[in-house]
């Protein structure tokens, strides 16, 4: 529900950042899966450019109580397994992935401040989901692997992510289903 909030008419981010980030979070999700270093390189220009803009340029200060909740969740989501491997005295080598959580708070504050164009979004989830699907294919059959893991960490790390990417194509179609709209793509 929070990015489906309307966006206020005052905002201050310029149009040209507004594309970049676009582009930026369309390389991301198409990478996410097929390149090694890619998605990382685009993740850490998103989360200097979200610092750049909370700090700078951004206007709208007013977060929704859901807003709110999902906030705390992401710092929830961080700061619960960091303390856990401090106070039990576990190896904290994995703080990398939960930083990630931490991270999500100035992207998500920036990113519902833009205007998206939706089909372009569901674009993107759609080729993404096919490439992910082709890729897995790839490496299966071509490369010889039992269980693909990509270039993630662990064949399950690779399954979940394309099960979420296949959800959220599977939501779309309702999108491309519709009159006149570019339906040989979904």
């Amino acid at each position: 529900k929070s990015l489906s909030l309307p966006i206020q008419n005052n905002l201050l981010i310029p149009d040209f950042l507004s594309k970049i980030i676009q582009v930026l979070l369309s390389i991301f999700m198409l990478t996410i899966l097929l390149t090694d270093n890619i998605y990382n390189i685009v993740l850490i220009l998103l989360v200097f450019i979200s610092f750049i803009y909370i700090v700078l340029l951004r206007t709208n200060t007013e977060i929704y109580a859901s807003e709110k909740l999902l906030i705390s969740a992401y710092f929830l989501m961080f700061i619960v397994p960091f303390s856990s491997a401090i106070f039990l005295n576990s190896s904290i080598n994995e703080v990398d992935n939960y930083s990630r959580f931490l991270l999500m708070i100035p992207i998500y504050l920036m990113l519902r401040d833009i205007k998206f164009n939706l089909h372009t979004l569901f674009h993107v989830i759609n080729v993404t989901s096919i490439l992910i699907g082709l890729f897995a294919l790839y490496s299966h059959y071509i490369n010889g692997e039992e269980r693909v893991a990509g270039f993630t960490s662990t064949p399950i790390t690779y399954g979940n992510i394309s099960i979420l990417f296949a959800i959220l194509s599977f939501m779309t179609i309702k999108t491309y289903l519709q009159p006149n709209k570019l339906k040989w793509i979904g």
